[in-house]
């Protein structure tokens, strides 16, 4: 099938354009079945195991992407003290989940502009030496609120852009099988994420509307 996939032959045509799009040549509600964000299909990571995946999947420029900000390392165990963050969080919780994933997904800009891994966090590379290697480089002299709201400006400049090509706050969401099927054995078993509060949270932190949509008050903050 991935050879049929490649060649577009048989079957291999229709899944050939992704998941999303083979279930709405399918038809007959295929389109419940199919995991994806924003017509990308989610990694391994499950946001019923580790809550703030959820938010952070489901506000995501590109859709299902585990790279751009992968906020469930708080939940299993690294701190950012830099961050405001001393002590891990429990995975299951609910409440400052949204918070949470705006700060963290600020702080992964900045690497996703100076292109550098993320994984250099788990070897204990944290934002003031990312500070650092910055000022050292540039000489901008940049304090760390400088550096992170150098961040949100670029989160929310891609935000505007989803927004002008047509995003609201409907594509915010997980599919339907992960906000109502339970799993039904392992660590997660039983847990089912609250999407709506933890993306509530989120849009007021960001100083979004309802809509999702990045408000007059925060553009003028950010020189946008």
């Amino acid at each position: 099938m991935v050879e049929k996939i490649a060649y577009r032959e048989g079957f291999g045509e229709i899944l050939s354009d992704g998941s999303l799009r083979a279930s709405r040549r399918i038809g007959n509600g295929s389109e419940d079945f199919v995991i994806h964000m924003k017509g990308q299909e989610l990694a391994l990571h499950d946001p019923r195991a580790f809550f703030s995946w959820a938010v952070a999947y489901a506000t995501a420029h590109r859709g299902a992407c585990h790279i751009l900000a992968p906020t469930y390392w708080l939940e299993r165990g690294l701190t950012f003290p830099e961050l405001g963050y001393q002590k891990p969080l429990d995975r299951f919780a609910t409440e400052g989940k949204g918070t949470w994933v705006k700060i963290f997904q600020d702080f992964c800009e900045v690497l996703e502009s100076l292109v550098m891994c993320k994984f250099s966090l788990y070897g204990n590379l944290r934002g003031n030496h990312i500070l650092n290697l910055l000022n050292l480089t540039t000489d901008w002299g940049m304090d760390f609120k400088e550096m992170l709201q150098a961040g949100e400006r670029g989160f929310n400049l891609k935000r505007l852009i989803n927004v002008r090509l047509g995003l609201t706050s409907k594509e915010d969401t997980l599919p339907k099988r992960l906000l109502t099927e339970m799993l039904q054995e392992g660590g997660a078993q039983g847990k089912i994420p609250n999407l709506e509060k933890m993306l509530k949270e989120y849009y007021q932190e960001r100083v979004w509307d309802e809509d999702g949509i990045p408000t007059q008050t925060k553009l003028k903050e950010l020189g946008i």
